[in-house]
């Protein structure tokens, strides 16, 4: 994946887990669900089937988080990385 800021496009390639954005108590749900590419693209998988994680950021920093507008062309410059 490309850091251009460009959005992401859904469905998500297989080999990308998804997120079914639940948390570790009943009715706890991610606060990200709606901007996350990881859970948003289980919409869009038809006749497909990857792995799936009840909740793929499993800490405060989001890690795993893929942001359905695409990561801001800052983010590069802060990870030293081109823009």
């Amino acid at each position: 994946m490309n850091f251009t800021g460009q959005p992401i496009p859904l469905p998500l390639d297989p080999t990308i887990n998804r997120c079914l954005a639940h948390g570790d108590h009943v009715g706890e749900w991610c606060e990200r669900s709606e901007t996350c590419a990881c859970h948003q693209t289980i919409k869009h998988d038809r006749g497909i089937y990857p792995p799936a994680a009840f909740r793929k950021c499993t800490t405060d920093h989001f890690a795993a988080y893929l942001p359905l507008e695409g990561f801001p062309i800052d983010d590069n410059e802060d990870e030293g990385r081109p823009a």
